[in-house]
């Protein structure tokens, strides 16, 4: 790895940390404490809302974070994102402190809203933090890191969010953002690919202009969907986990808990064991969303609270991030310099709608009487239709690299 990769990495690592540390910290409090005079149905409405607050800036604001990423360096614009993350939680702490959840929720906005400006030059930087042959070691560590690093927020964030006193969540907040913006300081000076890029309007008519873009790059376009589709799967079984655990007829104390680890642990040892791979191949890809789909409709079939469920949980968690792994590679490599970040903030546009649609399908289910084998096997059938455009853009991507380049951008 180039130098100043290892501090981008761990940079990530707390930015993923933080984000999640204060989200289930804040969800948990409002749910589980005495504190705020809600009732239940209140308590269950702000905790909907709050997950579509926090999604709501990728779709404001993904498109002015890839143009500013293309337009300035990336490692400037880094920095700028955690030096406001210190801010914004500086905010959140006094927020916890007060006990105010108006406060608490726009500090989640605010925070979204970092993010989606993080993300842009996160993973367009990655190619420029590595050399060519280690790309996919270097996608595989970012996504093991991150996926190790959402578990470790959501476990730290609820236990903080159960104590007495919040001021000891309102401390690690800070304290995580002052570390993230510390080792963003090792990430090396890097040129500007788009100095002179200009704005495409306003908000709207900007994330307009950016999928309308991203959407006549015929070589990138449906890699940035079969990307959103893990968001998407990941979206679904972190929303239907939760509910699943609680109907469980064995009652282990933390049985809720442990779903969630083995998923993502086995997500984030997917990553790692994908990023050890030379090449990045779709069909590495195809692979794995096939034992994805198994291993989903798996959990459905086997008895609830086994340790034949538990291990078609880890594999499933294990072959969504061995899926994404190789999708991220192809797309930062067939995006040239000047485009890359704002190709990332296309993808987060897509990311948040697939994320958005999870939810609308589980709202769905639930209104529709859904069991929760039923909901299972329906996403692994949703596992398997995709599969179909998978394999059809496969075709597409060998015929492409065995013959003559084509231009990466728009399309005349």
């Amino acid at each position: 790895m180039k130098k100043g990769f290892w501090g981008f990495f761990w940079t990530q690592v707390l930015g993923a940390l933080n984000d999640n540390l204060y989200k289930m910290a804040m969800i948990v409090w409002i749910t589980f404490t005495e504190v705020p005079d809600l009732g239940d149905f209140t308590r269950s409405t702000l905790v909907i809302v709050s997950s579509g607050i926090y999604i709501l800036p990728f779709f404001l604001f993904s498109a002015t974070a890839g143009w500013l990423a293309d337009r300035y360096p990336k490692d400037i614009v880094i920095r700028w994102t955690k030096i406001a993350e210190i801010v914004i939680m500086l905010a959140g702490a006094v927020a916890f402190i007060l006990g105010s959840i108006p406060a608490l929720i726009i500090v989640l906005f605010l925070m979204g809203a970092q993010s989606a400006f993080f993300s842009p030059p996160k993973y367009g930087v990655i190619p420029e933090l590595c050399e060519p042959e280690k790309l996919m070691r270097a996608n595989g560590l970012i996504g093991m890191g991150n996926l190790f690093a959402m578990l470790a927020g959501t476990l730290a964030g609820t236990f903080l969010g159960l104590m007495d006193k919040l001021i000891y969540a309102a401390i690690a907040v800070v304290l995580v953002a002052a570390l993230g913006y510390i080792t963003s300081l090792r990430i090396p000076r890097l040129p500007a690919r788009a100095p002179d890029l200009k704005r495409e309007g306003n908000l709207f008519q900007e994330t307009y202009s950016r999928l309308h873009d991203v959407k006549r790059m015929p070589l990138i376009f449906p890699f940035l969907i079969l990307i959103s589709w893990f968001w998407f799967h990941g979206a679904y079984m972190l929303q239907l986990l939760p509910l699943w655990s609680k109907a469980a007829k064995v009652r282990y104390g933390a049985f809720i808990s442990l779903t969630i680890v083995l998923f993502s642990c086995g997500s984030g040892l997917g990553s790692l064991l994908c990023g050890q791979r030379k090449k990045a191949d779709p069909a590495t890809s195809m692979r794995a969303l096939i034992l994805l789909a198994l291993g989903t409709a798996a959990i459905a079939l086997l008895p609830q609270g086994e340790l034949s469920c538990f291990a078609a949980l880890t594999i499933a968690g294990m072959a969504a991030g061995y899926y994404s792994v190789p999708l991220y590679t192809i797309v930062q490599k067939e995006a040239s310099l000047d485009i890359r970040a704002r190709v990332f903030s296309g993808g987060n546009i897509l990311d948040a709608g697939f994320m958005v649609l999870a939810s609308v399908i589980m709202q769905a289910q639930e209104f529709a009487g859904f069991s929760f084998p039923e909901r299972f096997i329906a996403l692994a059938c949703l596992d398997a239709l995709f599969l179909i455009f998978l394999v059809r853009q496969i075709k597409l991507w060998r015929k492409h690299i065995s013959g003559v380049k084509r231009p990466t951008g728009p399309q005349q």
